[in-house]
């Protein structure tokens, strides 16, 4: 029986967004108590990415003008959104190897980037729609590939701690495939309260599966209006942990951002820390 403690998956590691304006992505985030941590740009993908992030909560806003690019072309179809959901691990390559092995498709191989102050390698696999899976593992401060500066935090913000859980919403008749995906590549479990979610052993990986009409409750449309918003499936929720959640959504409040504004049809949840 294939193990999720096989894949040496530490938790989730940052999300990346898909954006038309940076700029603009980049000041909500900091309303809501983020800072510009590093930046990162590609020349052949005319791409650029802000890390913004506040103690474990890590977010990748990218912008690409080049119309091929997988950027661009994500927020051709889609608008903004989350592109990749990205896990730390040990070994990003070792962890890529066994998620092959179990059926996973790989669309970028371990690759290793280094640099005098730390070293980052990274994979990526395909999920559902148009979503992407990285792996990644570190040493030193080198954050992602393509960086080229050391970053480093020690930022309180409004007090999010870390990345507590995602949902997804997939078309209808789809949530089944999908929790098989997860079950047999990531070794993810039914939650033995909630049978719509699936987390690891440990708990650090929160999943749940948003089927679009028998996930929603009588008269709840959420999910079927975040297909249409969205032109697709993605992910409609993020979870983030806060040691006093009423306080963390009273700041962000009080700097004029709604958790359900930040990006399209995408809404942020505050929980309170274990």
């Amino acid at each position: 029986m294939p193990t999720f403690e096989e894949l040496k998956i530490l938790g989730f590691d940052h999300l990346e967004f898909a954006v038309s304006d940076l700029d603009r992505s980049a000041e909500l985030y900091m309303r809501m108590g983020f800072e510009k941590l590093g930046l990162r740009e590609v020349r052949e993908r005319q791409l650029k990415s802000y890390l913004m992030g506040q103690n474990g909560v890590f977010v990748l806003l990218s912008f690409s003008a080049e119309p091929k690019d997988p950027v661009a072309q994500y927020v051709q179809k889609h608008g903004d959104g989350i592109i990749a959901v990205a896990f730390r691990c040990e070994d990003a390559a070792s962890t890529v190897d066994v998620a092959a092995r179990r059926g996973a498709m790989v669309v970028q191989p371990p690759h290793t980037q280094e640099r005098d102050f730390g070293s980052v390698t990274q994979a990526t696999i395909t999920a559902f729609g148009d979503v992407r899976h990285i792996f990644i593992s570190r040493t030193g401060t080198l954050f992602a590939d393509g960086f080229d500066t050391p970053w480093a935090q020690d930022i309180r913000g409004s007090g999010l701690m870390r990345i507590y859980g995602l949902a997804f919403a997939v078309d209808s008749g789809k949530s089944g495939h999908w929790r098989q995906y997860y079950e047999t590549i990531f070794s993810l479990a039914p939650s033995p309260t909630d049978s719509s979610l699936l987390q690891s052993p440990d708990g650090l990986i929160r999943l749940r599966m948003n089927e679009a009409g028998s996930s929603d409750e009588p008269g709840d449309t959420s999910v079927q209006d975040f297909l249409d918003v969205h032109h697709g499936p993605g992910i409609q929720s993020v979870a983030l942990t806060a040691e006093n959640p009423a306080q963390s959504l009273q700041q962000i409040q009080v700097n004029g951002v709604s958790l359900t504004s930040v990006c399209p049809g995408l809404v942020y949840e505050i929980v309170p820390a274990a």
